[in-house]
């Protein structure tokens, strides 16, 4: 699920204070907003941050989340807002002077009827917990009214031995609140209670919200740039039913490829990206070095049966002449031989060409990467446990050589490399049946470094 999150204004020394005005407040030699004499009884300031353009008319704003780098008992911060759509230049709120007027327009409340109703914050007054090497943080809601220019109005207070210092401020817009699930006679401008019910259920939708951040950063807190443990990521991994027991370290190549496999899930496609990972994760080859295997060829693309009128692309030589001894069918007192007839064999015979070959397939993986008995079984359980149920299935491990009619197809089962030793008397395993003047070489060993 996408989770779509709202644009963020992010105001601190690295990004910019946006200061329009200030009196008594200052950016601090220590990367945070503060009163320039905080020593002083009693230590007041207040300073203008705007505009912050929303870049849409009528942009309702909705949270902002402070971040003390200080919030001493006896300290206190107020914050304000306005928002306007402005003109061609954006108009700025006056700050309130020392007699209570405005400075440079008429008025007695100190401009203050601009501005919504104070947030007044202090030491121990709610908000998140502050750990060792954690800030204070805290939130609220927006109350001004749409508008495309925000300015934030900050009032600090102290107690002449310590004052409140921000590290950080984000306003987030616009509000995508819950009320726009709701029918539009609830949210039009000439409902009286539209920006009251939007407030109130913007409560409800800031605790969604936190959860969307929590789902948009699983991928980053989990998989390897974290550096999480093997317990913790078989644990996710088991949230989203992927089976990872078959080797350590494949949870964390299968939560990578989970974005690509479970889209087109019980496909060709989305088992490649599964077997790639499991098989990445077993031999310890990095993804992107596996060269496009394993390689998965479907059983009926290895049909060649010769047909009335169709030349087989590679000439007559290359097709197959269908018959019974393909697929026999069990008929009593025909002779047929335990091990030879395959039981259950049903419908109509003269179908067989098609159904022969169909629901089956190959993956192709060169001997190097699955180079023992374990490792096979390994990878085949991993196939297994995402093969789907209709389907068989069979491993071939690829040793380097080119054989023209028997291993000759470029990029599928011929692998460039040295001569595997012959090994006599081997029965089975990938170099069974190594036999004189047709796969096996004799000659001389060769020195250190020769070519």
């Amino acid at each position: 699920m996408a989770v779509d999150l709202p644009s963020l204004y992010l105001l601190d020394a690295r990004m910019g204070w946006t200061l329009s005005s200030s009196e008594g407040v200052i950016p601090l030699g220590d990367s945070t907003l503060g009163l320039a004499r905080p020593d002083t009884a009693p230590a007041t300031g207040r300073c203008v941050l705007g505009p912050l353009d929303g870049r849409v008319a009528n942009c309702v704003w909705d949270e902002i989340a402070l971040e003390f780098a200080a919030l001493p008992p006896g300290g206190k911060l107020a914050v304000r807002t306005f928002a306007t759509d402005g003109s061609d230049r954006p108009f700025t709120p006056p700050l309130e002077t020392a007699d209570g007027g405005e400075n440079g327009g008429p008025g007695g409340d100190g401009g203050d009827h601009l501005w919504t109703p104070p947030f007044e914050f202090a030491a121990g007054q709610g908000g998140e917990p502050a750990g060792p090497q954690q800030p204070e943080r805290r939130r609220f809601l927006v109350q001004s009214p749409p508008g495309r220019y925000l300015w934030l109005r900050l009032d600090l207070s102290g107690s002449g031995a310590a004052a409140p210092a921000l590290a950080a401020i984000r306003v987030t817009f616009p509000r995508e609140g819950l009320s726009r699930q709701l029918p539009r006679v609830f949210t039009s401008a000439d409902n009286p209670v539209a920006q009251f019910l939007d407030r109130f259920l913007a409560i409800f939708g800031s605790i969604w919200a936190d959860i969307d951040r929590e789902v948009a950063d699983l991928p980053g807190r989990y998989l390897p740039t974290v550096g999480a443990d093997e317990a913790t990521l078989r644990w996710l991994a088991g949230l989203i039913a992927l089976r990872t027991a078959f080797a350590r370290g494949a949870a964390q190549r299968l939560l990578e490829a989970a974005p690509a496999l479970y889209p087109a899930r019980g496909t060709p496609a989305a088992l490649q990206v599964w077997l790639a990972a499991a098989l990445s994760a077993i031999s310890g080859v990095a993804p992107e070095r596996l060269m496009g295997f394993p390689l998965l060829i479907e059983g009926f693309r290895e049909r060649r049966w010769l047909l009335l009128d169709v030349v087989p692309r590679g000439g007559l030589d290359t097709g197959v002449l269908w018959g019974a001894g393909l697929a026999p069918r069990l008929v009593l007192g025909d002779g047929g031989r335990l091990g030879e007839i395959a039981l259950g064999r049903g419908g109509d015979a003269t179908v067989d060409a098609l159904g022969w070959l169909a629901s089956r397939l190959r993956v192709m993986v060169p001997a190097c990467w699955l180079a023992d008995d374990e490792a096979l079984r390994r990878f085949e359980a991993a196939l297994a446990a995402e093969l789907p149920a209709h389907v068989s299935a069979e491993v071939n491990r690829l040793e380097p050589g080119l054989c023209l009619g028997l291993q000759s197809t470029v990029g599928v089962d011929t692998v460039i490399g040295d001569f595997p030793p012959a090994l006599l008397g081997v029965s089975a395993g990938p170099r069974a049946g190594s036999i004189l003047n047709y796969d096996t070489l004799l000659a001389p060993e060769r020195a250190a470094g020769e070519a």
